[in-house]
Formats: C-alpha cells, structure tokens, sequence
C-alpha cells in the first residue's frame, strides 16, 4: 500500500503544529513516547558541561563551608577557570570538591562574569601591610565566572576526586561521567 503524499504531508504539519502549540511540548513528547527497551530518557543534556567540579577558592568564596554543607545561594570561580576552556552556557550543575571529596551537587540557576578586583585588591593591601610576600597569583587575574545556585542535593555516598589541577581550575563532566563517578 502506497501512502498518500498530500495525507502524510498534512498528519506532519499537524503533528508539528500541535508541537509548537505545546509550551511544553519536550516534557510532553517524553511522557507520551514509548520507551525503547536499552534506552535511557532524560531531559538533561548529554554533551560535555552538564556538571561542573571546582574546588573553592576561600579569597573570593569568603564561607567555603557554606557552599561544601550546602546552603550558598553564590559560588565564585578560581582565577584559572576562565582558561579551562569549558562552557559554562551549558553547565546545569555544580559540585564543590573539598579535600578531594564530592558530597553533592548544586542545580546552576545562571552564570555570569564579574569583577573581583576590589575584594582582592583590600587582601593585598592588608597582606603587604602586615610585610607579607603574596604567594596567591590570582591577585592579578580579578576576573571570575559567578554561578548562582539553586537547590542543593547531597550524594547518597560521597566519591573522592582525587585530580588536584582539575579541581582547582574546573572541570566539566557529562551526566553519565558524572554518574560513573558516584557508582564508583
């Protein structure tokens, strides 16, 4: 049997149609599609940068526990992250890591570059007071990516990240390496 091409034609201006016309026409598609055994279905993306790990930089985070136990509504990079070369347009979640330990992880409301330059130009200037040698290079590096955080949710059993350069300057990871990591 042949398929008539004006027919099929309009069954997929209409399916599009009724798409568009769903505001949430993803969310939709998941809940009425049917499951193909093997398959996993999730509404987060696969690419590269949906987690992104970072250890805290206590100069421009001034309560690291805060974000460790939590509870902070900001997390502000190192001074390295902006080389790191990871996209933080597609970052969804962010976990901190302390003394190599990831205990949980943040959902990332939205990222956006800020200035740090007073805050550490004070810490300077407090540490040549007191005739202190500055060994921190970030003094000279202000500019930092700023995440606000959103809803903390704790892992079941922490995983240690044992990668000291990763850590320090930020990694993204994908969900699956993200959840490989916290099988392990």
């Amino acid at each position: 049997m042949l398929l008539d091409p004006a027919s099929s034609e309009d069954v997929l201006y209409n399916q599009i149609k009724q798409w568009l016309d769903d505001g949430n026409a993803s969310e939709t598609l998941l809940q009425t599609s049917i499951p193909q055994k093997g398959l996993e279905y999730s509404d987060e993306p696969v690419i590269k940068g949906s987690y992104f790990l970072s250890s805290i930089d206590p100069r421009v985070n001034l309560d690291s526990q805060l974000i460790i136990n939590g509870q902070a509504n900001k997390f502000i990079s190192g001074y390295n992250t902006l080389l790191s070369g990871v996209n933080f347009q597609k970052i969804k979640y962010f976990a901190p890591v302390a003394n190599h330990e990831v205990k949980g992880f943040y959902r990332v409301e939205s990222v956006k570059i800020v200035d740090m330059k007073e805050m550490l130009q004070s810490q300077l200037a407090e540490l040549t007071k007191s005739g202190k040698e500055p060994q921190y290079k970030g003094f000279e590096k202000p500019i930092r990516i700023c995440l606000k955080l959103s809803e903390y949710k704790p892992l079941p059993r922490p995983f240690v990240y044992g990668l000291d350069r990763n850590a320090a300057v930020g990694v993204a990871l994908t969900m699956e390496q993200f959840k490989d990591y916290c099988r392990r």
